[in-house]
């Protein structure tokens, strides 16, 4: 687990916002997972948006990182991959 002390946007429209901004979609359904984001749209977006300080903890391999950086192979042992 990674613990997460930063500002973050927030809104209510998260579901309206995502389909406006993702260009390209891992998973359409819920729960829904965008692969690309346009991000002159994200830009344009984010500025508007208010920020909140937030303390949280994520997965080390849900947190944003390099493409596939660090990722467990799937094939190993959860010792093997560490």
């Amino acid at each position: 687990m990674v613990e997460i002390k930063e500002k973050c946007c927030f809104t209510s429209m998260g579901d309206q916002l995502q389909k406006a901004i993702c260009s390209h979609w891992i998973n359409r359904e819920f729960p829904r997972a965008m692969r690309v984001v346009r991000q002159e749209k994200w830009d344009a977006v984010r500025l508007k948006l208010g920020t909140k300080a937030m303390r949280f903890c994520i997965d080390r391999f849900e947190y944003p990182k390099p493409e596939r950086a660090n990722t467990p192979l799937s094939t190993s042992t959860g010792t093997e991959s560490n």
